[in-house]
């Protein structure tokens, strides 16, 4: 079923081999990008970074003496921090966030050194009569004793010897005179030992000072050569290659320096560079640098020295005297190297002479700090030249015991006591601080008093460094204060259970426990101590009376850091054993729990996932290993009632619930203390409550339980060290540019390879946390009924139960239900990552399953965390993991294997990877595959596949994403199944959103930004988009076969035939009318608004008028008020259906609407609203009609002057183009009104024609303005004929005629705006003027004027024969003779035009009349005859 690339399905899965090497930059990886540019300094406050100092102050309410006193609830942090809701967020959202809370709270823990220095009172808890108890913080675990040859010989008087701890190749060195003996401590049987097992180097010629251990510079030897020994005898120093990976071997290198002059007893490595630094004694504090190589030249051999703390000759020849040659043979300078902490039997040889007695390193400060046997500390920054690598120290910053006096005199601390005075202050431990436990606590300080002595430093860009001692420790009280003290408690002690159980708390105020430990001798006579990270105190001080070592530990109390930002330190002795101890070495990692000041002393996150801190005591009798006890261990070994709730006040009751937790889960317990530790968990620690008391409580009002938290706790710190990693690997030939995105120019080396090569996790590790994980579920499943909540709530007695602890109960169902579901999802995830790797441990698997994932998915993948993985928050994260789940198959396919076996499998062990509805997608692939298969073969087996893989991928619609969609139905088109792709597109896209909520995102006017239903909207349309891609590809296809039918004339090939209307109609033809009969016909509004959208954008909407469903109509009438394309087809739907009153109605509208139609458009909207009008409509509607014509009509009136006042505004000559633009902008749009019109443009631009037409529009009555507005007129008219050379070929009474007529014409049915009698006046008195100028009017011209305005002879006749009746006084001389001219020529033209006037007067009358007079008026005369009006 493999095509030729490998590929299952070819339509669903994609080359890795891309053509050109493009990756999109998508939001994962821009996400990726900015957290590789993002600055990780941490700023500080000049040198010191802090003003704490300035707040040290005897204040009581910090003190704890030697009790526990919880400055606040330990859980109020965990529990203030702003929590999701727990009745509206999804499960694995909810439970996701809570994971990333808890972890950031585990992450942001107090820094140890801040809060240590806010005390001025030391807060130990010793108990020096009873021990801490359950509470002790170490074990003793193992005692190795030394091998009885060893003994022999170091026993022995003769011998000069010497021992330390080589943790490193788990080898205990002992050197006897010049004998090197390595011991494997960690051997099974060690009275049966081997010869790698006890290895003894006697090739030295000279007595052994001391070994130390470093590792290799790179490229120098062999990859197996893990680690060089350093041995440094009384005349060399001697390079020995250590391979320990199969099997341990030394070898000897041949590299050795001389050392004459000097007795080489410090090693200290530098790891950035891998550089060697060593002192000895005869060099007084000169530091030293080893150098070697595997080549060998002239002035260059393999191994060097050089002084890096003197220039010129002295650097590279030791400056000891002959005296101090002379003393080598003795050795006596061995016992000098080691006079303030090595072997008591031997004497220093030279009190007097300065010489160096530690050094240490801050590899992540790259600063050396060495120790004097004069107590003077130097630090030198390690300079290393960018040119050629090498290296320098930088000029010496020195602090002896005066300065550190005056610094500590600045603060709050006592330096009148006499353990830290100057003169007797003696200096036996230097311990760096790395800038991750602390950004401004450089170094630590140890005084033979046992104080401690804490100082801040800073580093300046010209290699500067500054030191100020910031803080003092003192040591506890003396074991007399305590036996004082507990005395006083013993006589008002109230003997209780718990008082019996656990140590008895001591009390004391502030001053008086002040005062103790500024003098307190506990410590005195220190000679060995080492600060094990974070700010545990190891020490041996020698017990004179018993003439043996005692070994003490003071361990921070980091519960109370943890909860209260509070310090305390648990001091205890521990039991040894031993007469001398000669050394204290850590043999495992530290326990921080994070890489930065904040968080790094949190030691209950790192509990479960962290090895357990092992230190080794070096002692005469052997090696006794203590291991430090976690949390749980406290609580394991006493795992009652009384020690949980001591626990829960201790460390808090959340942290007491996670531990009991974890103890009822952990593997290897016998079943009484998993039960013990289950009944502690279930019934422990606080049950929900409400936070505050209301009258209607909700879930989001609820404190959840300690066995939530307890849970939760656990759940994060199982998590923490892979929540937020990559899950996939990168191949190390992909590189990033600056901006934090992959540089596309490096994907090309890795030609046909996959990008990602792994997974981050170890397969291991996986296996591991997967195995947690299901013990957990599993024991949740168990006890589900018992643990209130986890269980629905319908399964508990409710009816005894209050409102709120109903409420309660079903806050806490909410929660424990979300992280079971989260620890269920992790397991499959977990579980899928394992299918990934494949069981067959195939080193091609991995690539194998890449090599179906393009690039760009790879570089996708790439970006993914372990919590995007997990609970991916997009449905991108979600495709990209159905990639893999695709590439799973394909592969797996390949092998042989069936869809369904394959499917049923990841189903079966990570079912949210590969769900019920991911298997019916699979299987509906394979269906269309063998649709494809049998495509030109069997019809009807293709047919049956196709209708298979529709109904199969229809069963999981909302599993399917748009890709696969439309590679299903590209499959479809192919196959021709346009119809079934069609139907299948609509019941998939209803199917997913059965809830309708694309309707009701429509419903709500789309206004939320981020509403939930927008994506079913979104999905719903990308799927339409799919449909109508389908219609367009077979109207495409449709018309190519016409075509070629047109050209070929081969019907056959085509499955053409002509119908009886001679169109030819192909096989497409039958295909596209049913895919545009599947979409009509189909019951969903929705998909047929958008197919209507879709019709008027593809420039078709007249199609709209065509169809015949229940949706065109409301679609239409829904967008006809959002454009005015839908606003033409809604009127021309409504037109065709002979809905004329509608028609009419949206016309109407549409000329008033605010769409961008211009004003002529406005018009023959209106012009066709009112012709819709006169249509036939049904009676109910007449009424309405009318109305709505009237309504049309005058708005047509008001459009019109509108229209001809823009006309008139582009014609005048007056106005400039700017303005004639900003008249378009206002008038060539929707329609003003009337009074709009006039007041902002007729009149101010005296347009009186216009003027005249408004008043007539507007119903204006007052005479006065409307005379006056003509007289204007006129005036005007005189105006523009004087100045125009245009009009002189024509006398002004033509036109005057012309501009009147034209004017007249359009207001003469109205007896107020045209006044006759005043009018006739007016004209007759401009018509005198041209008649001074030369051109006199003919006679009869006045009534020629009216008469062509529309007046009729009846009313010219009666008003102009009053006018002469009623004239008084002559306007002008011969005004009335030339109104009796006028009237004559009124009479006679009256007569020849008017038949009926011919019948009753005779046409002799007519005839004769030459000058007009009342009494010779032959109509006149009739009137009176008859008394019969014309």
């Amino acid at each position: 079923m493999a095509d030729s690339k490998g590929h299952v399905f070819g339509f669903f899965t994609r080359d890795s081999k891309d053509d050109g090497v493009k990756i999109d930059k998508t939001d994962l990886q821009s996400k990726r990008a900015v957290q590789k540019t993002k600055s990780t300094g941490v700023p500080t406050k000049g040198f010191w970074g802090s003003d704490r100092y300035a707040r040290q102050t005897l204040d009581s309410s910090k003190w704890m003496g030697n009790q526990y006193l919880l400055l606040k609830d330990p859980l109020a942090s965990e529990r203030e921090a702003a929590m999701p809701s727990l009745s509206t967020t999804p499960p694995l959202n909810l439970a996701s966030t809570y994971v990333d809370n808890s972890i950031s709270k585990d992450s942001n823990t107090p820094i140890l050194s801040e809060v240590m220095t806010e005390y001025a009172i030391d807060n130990y808890n010793f108990q020096p009569m009873s021990g801490l108890a359950a509470f002790s913080r170490f074990e003793k675990t193992n005692i190795i004793s030394l091998p009885d040859r060893i003994l022999e010989e170091y026993n022995s008087a003769d011998s000069i010897t010497n021992m330390g701890i080589l943790k490193e190749i788990k080898r205990c060195w002992i050197t006897i005179d010049n004998k090197l003996i390595l011991w494997n401590y960690n051997a099974e049987d060690q009275f049966n030992l081997g010869p790698t097992d006890y290895l003894t180097i006697d090739q030295f010629k000279h007595t052994i000072l001391t070994a130390a251990l470093v590792k290799p510079k790179p490229g120098v030897f062999v990859d197996t050569v893990s680690w060089l020994l350093l041995v440094s005898t009384s005349t060399d120093i001697h390079i020995l290659a250590v391979q320990n990976s199969t099997s341990f071997e030394i070898f000897d290198t041949g590299m050795s320096v001389s050392t004459h002059g000097m007795a080489v007893n410090k090693f200290v490595f530098y790891e950035p560079t891998h550089d060697i630094f060593f002192s000895g004694v005869g060099e007084g504090t000169n530091v030293w640098k080893l150098s070697y190589s595997n080549t060998e030249e002239w002035f260059h051999r393999k191994c060097t020295k050089e002084c890096v703390t003197r220039n010129n000759i002295s650097a590279v020849v030791p400056s000891g005297g002959n005296g101090f040659l002379q003393m080598i043979p003795g050795l006596s300078l061995l016992a000098s190297s080691s006079s303030t902490t090595a072997d008591p039997k031997l004497p220093p040889v030279n009190p007097k002479q300065e010489t160096i007695v530690q050094m240490e390193i801050d590899q992540t400060r790259g600063i050396l700090y060495t120790l004097s046997s004069h107590s003077i500390i130097r630090a030198s920054r390690i300079k290393v030249r960018q040119s050629d690598k090498s290296v320098t120290l930088s000029r010496a910053v020195v602090k002896n015991p005066f300065s550190l006096h005056r610094d500590l005199s600045t603060t709050t601390v006592n330096v009148n006591s006499p353990l830290v005075a100057p003169k007797t202050l003696k200096i036996v431990r230097l311990e760096a601080v790395t800038n991750q436990e602390s950004s401004h606590l450089f170094l630590v300080v140890i005084t033979s008093s046992g104080c401690r002595i804490y100082i801040n430093g800073g580093l300046s860009m010209d290699d500067g460094i500054t030191l100020f001692a910031r803080h003092l420790k003192f040591p506890p009280p003396e074991r007399s204060f305590y036996e004082s003290l507990e005395g006083q408690l013993d006589q008002s002690d109230q003997a209780g259970a718990l008082s019996r159980q656990l140590p008895k708390q001591v009390h004391a105020s502030p001053a008086e426990l002040k005062k103790v430990q500024e003098s307190s001798k506990l410590l005195q006579n220190l000679k060995l101590c080492h600060i094990v990270s974070p700010g545990i105190f190891f020490g041996v001080i020698p017990d004179g009376p018993r003439k043996t070592d005692r070994l003490f530990v003071s361990t921070p109390d980091f519960g109370a850091l943890k909860n209260s930002s509070i310090f305390v330190e648990d001091f205890e002795f521990l039991d040894t054993s031993a007469s001398a101890i000669y050394d204290i070495v850590q043999l495992s990692a530290g326990l921080n729990a994070t890489t930065t000041p904040v968080g790094y002393s949190n030691v209950f996150a790192s509990q479960y996932t962290k090895p357990p801190l092992d230190i080794a005591i070096l002692a005469n009798s052997g090696i006794h290993i203590y291991r430090y006890r976690t949390p749980d261990m406290i609580l394991e070994e006493s795992l009652d009632e009384i020690t949980f709730n001591e626990f829960g006040l201790r460390f808090g009751t959340s942290e007491a619930c996670s531990t009991a937790l974890y103890l009822a889960c952990k593997y290897g317990k016998i079943d009484i203390a998993k039960n013990k530790a289950a009944q502690l968990f279930v019934t422990g620690g606080k049950r929900a409550n409400l936070k505050t008391q209301s009258p209607i409580p909700t879930v989001d009002n609820v404190e959840l339980s300690d066995r939530f938290y307890g849970l939760l706790l656990l759940m994060s710190r199982l998590f923490r060290d892979f929540w937020s990693n990559e899950v996939f690997k990168l191949d190390p030939r992909v590189k990033f540019g600056k901006d934090g995105y992959i540089l596309e120019a490096s994907l090309k080396e890795l030609k046909d390879e996959p990008m990602l090569t792994g997974v981050t996790m170890a397969k291991a590790d996986i296996e591991f946390l997967l195995c947690s994980l299901l013990i957990i579920i599993q024991f949740l499943e168990d006890h589900s009924k018992v643990i209130a909540g986890l269980s629905a709530p319908g399964s508990h007695d409710l009816r005894a139960r209050s409102k709120d602890q109903e409420i309660c109960l079903q806050a806490e169902h909410i929660g424990l239900n979300a992280l079971v579901k989260l620890l269920n999802t992790v397991k499959e995830g977990f579980s899928f990552l394992l299918i990934l790797l494949d069981d067959d441990e195939q080193s091609s698997s991995f690539k194998d399953t890449m090599g179906f994932v393009s690039l760009q998915f790879q570089a996708d993948l790439s970006c993914l965390t372990f919590k995007d993985f997990f609970v991916p928050d997009d449905s991108y994260v979600q495709q990209l993991t159905k990639e893999i789940l695709t590439s799973i198959i394909n592969k797996s396919i390949n092998r042989g294997n069936s869809v369904d076996f394959v499917a049923n499998v990841l189903q079966e062990r990570c079912g949210s990877f590969c769900s019920t509805g991911d298997v019916l997608i699979f299987k509906a692939i394979e269906s269309l595959k063998k649709a494809t298969e049998a495509n030109n073969k069997d019809e009807d087996s293709k047919f049956k596949y196709l209708h298979s893989a529709v109904k199969l991928m229809e069963g999981t619609s909302e599993s399917l994403n748009l890709e696969i969609i439309s590679e299903a139905v590209g499959v479809m088109l192919q196959l021709g199944f346009y119809s079934g792709a069609i139907e299948f597109l609509l019941n998939v896209v209803n199917n997913s959103d059965s809830a309708k909520l694309a309707y009701k995102y429509i419903a709500d006017g789309n206004m939320l930004k981020d509403d939930p239903k927008k994506k079913a909207y979104e999905k719903r349309v990308s799927i339409y988009e799919l449909v109508f891609k389908v219609l367009v590809d077979v109207d495409e296809r449709t018309v190519e076969s016409i075509q070629k039918v047109s050209l070929t004339g081969d019907l056959i090939s085509e499955g053409a035939f002509v119908d009886e209307n001679g169109k030819i109609v192909s096989r497409f033809t039958q295909l596209r009318d049913e895919s545009y009969r599947t979409c009509f016909e189909y019951p969903d509004k929705l998909f047929h608004f958008e197919l209507y959208k879709w019709f008027v954008s593809q420039g078709v909407g007249e199609k709209l008028l065509d169809v015949d469903t229940p949706y065109v109509l409301p679609f239409l009438e829904e967008n006809s008020k959002k454009g005015i394309q839908m606003a033409k087809l809604l009127w021309l739907y409504h037109a065709k259906k002979q809905n004329y009153f509608a028609a009419a109605q949206i016309l109407y509208d549409l000329s008033l609407s605010t769409f961008e139609i211009d004003l002529a458009n406005r018009i023959q909207f209106l012009s066709r609203a009112n012709g819709f009008c006169n249509c036939v409509c049904p009676p109910n509607l007449r009424q309405e009609m009318n109305q709505l014509s009237s309504q049309t009509t005058d708005l047509i009136t008001v459009a019109n002057v509108q229209d001809e006042l823009l006309s008139t505004i582009l014609k005048d000559p007056r106005i400039g183009t700017d303005a004639k633009e900003r008249a378009v902008e206002d008038l060539n749009g929707n329609i003003l009104g009337i009074s709009e019109l006039y007041n902002e443009f007729v009149e101010p631009l005296g347009y009186y024609e216009l003027a005249l037409i408004v008043f007539k529009v507007s119903d204006h009555r007052n005479s006065e303005h409307i005379l006056t507005q003509w007289e204007s007129l006129f005036n005007k008219w005189q105006v523009e004929y004087n100045s125009s050379d245009s009009n002189k070929g024509e006398p002004f009474y033509v036109y005057l005629a012309n501009n009147f007529i034209a004017t007249g014409s359009l207001v003469s049915d109205s007896e107020l705006l045209f006044p006759i009698a005043e009018l006739s006046k007016i004209c007759c008195k401009v018509m005198l003027s041209s008649e001074a100028e030369g051109d006199r009017a003919p006679v009869g011209q006045l009534i020629d004027m009216f008469l062509k305005c529309g007046t009729s002879y009846e009313q010219l006749y009666y008003i102009l024969k009053g006018v002469i009746e009623s004239n008084s006084y002559e306007i002008y001389p011969g005004y009335t003779k030339h109104l009796k001219g006028e009237m004559v020529h009124l009479i006679k033209t009256w007569y020849k035009n008017d038949k009926r006037l011919r019948d009753i007067i005779s046409n002799e009358l007519i005839r004769s009349l030459s000058e007009y007079s009342v009494e010779a008026d032959p109509i006149n005369r009739y009137i009176k005859a008859t008394g019969i009006p014309i």
